[in-house]
């Protein structure tokens, strides 16, 4: 079994392997915990074995407090996507 899967297998899954349920608190402390061992603590080989953190630099760019409407020349078409992720326009929906 891969570390990935022993990590999930270990409380990622909302329904543990002996069915018990999760409530959202120890969801999400099994979530947090998986993100830091993937994130500080698991080697990745593409990076010489070193974790993803080690390498993380934050960005100087400073997000502005409100962002300008989004804008599309009229000869674009709008198309929505509903909460399925299909997108509906037309007389078809594409997935």
């Amino acid at each position: 079994m891969s570390a990935r899967r022993g990590i999930l297998k270990d409380g990622v899954s909302p329904l543990r392997w002996t069915g018990e349920r999760l409530g959202l608190k120890p969801q999400q402390r099994a979530c947090n915990r998986f993100r830091r061992i993937y994130n500080e603590k698991r080697p990745h080989e593409a990076l010489d074995m070193r974790p993803q953190a080690s390498l993380y630099q934050p960005s100087d760019t400073r997000m502005p407090e409100r962002l300008e409407p989004l804008s599309c020349p009229e000869s674009y078409q709008t198309r929505r996507v509903n909460l399925h992720g299909q997108v509906v326009g037309g007389a078809h929906i594409t997935s």
